[in-house]
Parts: C-alpha cells; sequence; structure tokens
C-alpha cells in the first residue's frame, strides 16, 4: 500500500511539473521581437520608442499572453525615458502591460517553412489598470527552425485616455512646454515565437 502511494505522488509531482511546458507550446524569443510604438508632438514631429523587455507564450489551444516591462521603454533619451515611467506609466504601482489574444492554432501549427496566413484578431490590453480590447489584423510567417514570426499588418491604435494617461501625458507636455502630444500612439509588433521543447 506504502508503495502504491508514493507511486500516486510520484506520478502527481512529475504532472505538475510538466504542466507548465507542455500548456506553454510556443516561447516567445525576446531576442528577435520587438514592440514599438510612436508619438506625435507638436502636431507634426514623429518620434519611434520600444519596450526592451518582454515575454510571452502560446498555449496549443491558441491563447497568446504577453508580458511588457514598461520600465524598459527606450526613446534615445535618458531623460525622457525616466520621465515616461515615472509620470506616463507610473512603474512604481504599474509595472506591467498585459497582452492577451486567441489565434486560430490548427493553423498557425500547419503551416510549412516559408508559408503564411494572416487573422483578424481581438487584443486585450491591461495597461495602468485598465482593460480594452483593441481590433487589429496579423500576418504569420512560419520561420525554419521550428519559429513563427507574427507581425502586426497594420499598426495598432492605442488612445491614451482609454488608460487613463491623459493627466501623465498632459506632464510630459508641459514639462518639456510643447503645443501638444497627441493621444493617439501607433503600436507595430514584431514577435518571434519558437517551439518549446522539454529537456
Amino acid at each position: 500500500m506504502k508503495a502504491s502511494w508514493i507511486k500516486r505522488i510520484c506520478a502527481m509531482v512529475a504532472l505538475v511539473a510538466t504542466a507548465g511546458t507542455a500548456a506553454a507550446d510556443w516561447q516567445l524569443d525576446p531576442s528577435q521581437s520587438a514592440l514599438y510604438f510612436a508619438s506625435v508632438k507638436s502636431d507634426t514631429i514623429g518620434e519611434i520608442h520600444a519596450f526592451k523587455t518582454i515575454s510571452g507564450t502560446m498555449t496549443k489551444d491558441g491563447q497568446v499572453e504577453l508580458l511588457i516591462d514598461l520600465a524598459s521603454v527606450e526613446t534615445s533619451i535618458p531623460i525622457r525615458n525616466s520621465r515616461m515611467k515615472d509620470m506616463l506609466f507610473e512603474v512604481a504601482k504599474f509595472p506591467q502591460a498585459r497582452v492577451s489574444a486567441k489565434v486560430d492554432y490548427p493553423r498557425f501549427n500547419q503551416l510549412g517553412a516559408g508559408e503564411s496566413l494572416t487573422q483578424a484578431l481581438s487584443i486585450d490590453l491591461e495597461l495602468h489598470d485598465r482593460r480594452q480590447t483593441l481590433q487589429t489584423e496579423v500576418q504569420a510567417v512560419k520561420l525554419a527552425g521550428d519559429r513563427i514570426l507574427v507581425t502586426a499588418v497594420r499598426p495598432i491604435l492605442l488612445n491614451t485616455g482609454d488608460f487613463g494617461l491623459t493627466e501623465g501625458v498632459e506632464k510630459l507636455r508641459a514639462i518639456v512646454q510643447l503645443p501638444s502630444i497627441s493621444p493617439m500612439v501607433p503600436i507595430t509588433i514584431n514577435l518571434v515565437f519558437a517551439r518549446h521543447t522539454a529537456p
């Protein structure tokens, strides 16, 4: 009887240990992935920014999850990085943004190297303690080495007011004495997922 219980416990431990890796069939390759966003100030001056630290997974049921480290924002100007972290994103209170979406996994999984597909996508974005659903269309291209490149066919438009960021945008505008900063922010993604293989 004792041996039987030991076997059951070992089986349960093994199941728990493998559950996470089994669910996360694909892992985001951060070294090959990028998330960019643009800002427009004074109506005519556009600048491109990025987040340096993102992570994510895609499961066999098509659930995609991304985590964005807001403190990793990169604007190419150190003082502006600090201001965005403190005044806009308030990273001390809201350190991450979370993105979730559901893709047609069977179609993604059946792609051969060099083949592609497009899919309309609803994206749930949690940012600054607010949650909104954004619409986009993505293209997935199967790469060599069991990897998939996912890009937005067109920029994803985010309204800063929808995420409680209006006050932060105004603080940024005032501190550099700009006439305006657009509340509309275009976002582009280039995400590479690699198939996860258990060790």
